[in-house]
């Protein structure tokens, strides 16, 4: 969870409080950390929200890659 509202350089958002982990050595997560890791290889589902008084610029990567992108409201790529 992203608790202090406040971004790393690059505007990347850090994982502050670890809310839930069904298995704690497959999803590795560090405190302050912009990434997470997860372990084994398979094909994952993925779900956040962000409630913010401006339209946010979203993206998400995976390995480097941007593989989700949202912007503004009703925008999805």
């Amino acid at each position: 969870m992203w608790k202090s509202g406040e971004v790393k350089s690059s505007y990347l958002i850090p994982w502050e409080v670890q809310v839930a982990n069904t298995n704690t050595s497959n999803y590795l997560w560090e405190k302050d950390n912009s990434s997470l890791m997860v372990v084994q290889a398979g094909l994952y589902e993925v779900q956040f929200g962000f409630y913010t008084d401006r339209k946010p610029s979203i993206q998400m990567f995976v390995n480097g890659d941007i593989v989700l992108s949202a912007s503004g409201l009703n925008q999805y790529t």
